[in-house]
């Protein structure tokens, strides 16, 4: 503001332009002053990125960027959030303080910039704006590079790992890969269950509804077998510590094996009640009568129609 008279107030812009604005006009209308009282502002900028890459992904990166950027406040912190699902990307608001509002596009400039070269480090793509028509052809699940990965992640899990190969690849075939975000429930204590899960990547936490911290499993661990084998609620809930890649397997994949192979299921029954009275053991609870490996294997046995 460079003058107030009776008639008018005159306004230089930030561009330099002097602004005679009527004063019959500033009485109506609201007006914004970024620089008084002197306090941070918050800006924002939106970012598009590729769908490949997973949200949380895509937010630790921004947030890596602005850790470089001089003009933005460390506090308040900035954040990230998920705006939109574009035709093209997923579509992030960044937004951050400075405590200059006369340097906004510089700041957000510098925040673009540094989110294009840590982007580009990370191989995350900004993807160009396109419209484009095609007909879609379906990648089918089970490639060989994904059943041996699979296979062998379920020969190293105890309770399968006795199975003869056919079995890991039947498995194998039939499982489906997940992914959870950090801080995403899994499974919930008390739900119906019919399947269980191994950890591909990541960490998960397991506890239960009092609060008890069971167990942090990570990679190459597996939870929710007594699900698969019985068809038992969940008995804990687990959640994503990282965002995690898991593999799912059902009990109809399960099911149609050992209904063609009976006999295997004795040492499953012995590894997996072992298994459990030494779950019940961390947990301080009397062994319940499901940890006998006969009693467990009569209740797979009702379970899978056997």
């Amino acid at each position: 503001m460079t003058e107030i008279t009776w008639r008018a107030t005159k306004i230089r812009t930030k561009n330099g332009n002097l602004v005679v604005v009527p004063n019959n006009v500033v009485g109506k209308e609201s007006i914004n002053n970024y620089s008084e009282p002197e306090a941070p502002t918050r800006l924002w900028v939106e970012v598009g990125a590729s769908y490949n890459t997973p949200p949380n992904q895509t937010k630790a990166a921004i947030l890596s960027a602005l850790t470089h950027c001089t003009r933005v406040l460390p506090t308040p912190e900035p954040d990230v959030v998920l705006m939109d699902f574009g035709a093209s990307a997923l579509t992030y608001r960044v937004r951050f303080w400075i405590d200059d509002f006369s340097q906004d596009e510089r700041a957000r400039d510098e925040v673009r910039s540094f989110v294009y070269y840590e982007f580009r480090r990370r191989k995350i793509e900004i993807p160009y704006p396109i419209q484009v028509e095609y007909s879609r052809t379906d990648v089918e699940g089970d490639q060989p590079e994904r059943r041996d990965r699979v296979t062998s992640l379920i020969a190293a899990v105890s309770v399968f790992s006795h199975l003869p190969e056919d079995a890991h690849r039947s498995l194998a075939v039939g499982a489906r890969s997940l992914l959870y975000a950090a801080g995403e429930a899994i499974v919930r204590e008390g739900d119906a269950g019919s399947s269980m899960f191994i950890v591909e990547s990541g960490d998960v936490n397991i506890v239960l509804s009092n609060g008890q911290h069971l167990a942090t499993t990570k990679a190459g661990g597996y939870f929710g077998e007594m699900s698969l084998l019985t068809g038992a609620a969940r008995r804990a809930t687990v959640t994503a510590v990282t965002d995690c890649a898991l593999i799912e397997i059902g009990v109809a994949e399960f099911r149609e094996y050992v209904q063609r192979n009976p006999d295997v299921l004795a040492e499953m029954a012995t590894a997996s009640a072992e298994r459990q009275r030494l779950i019940d053991a961390a947990r301080a609870i009397p062994v319940s009568p499901l940890r006998d490996s006969s009693s467990l294997l009569q209740k797979m046995r009702e379970f899978l129609g056997l």
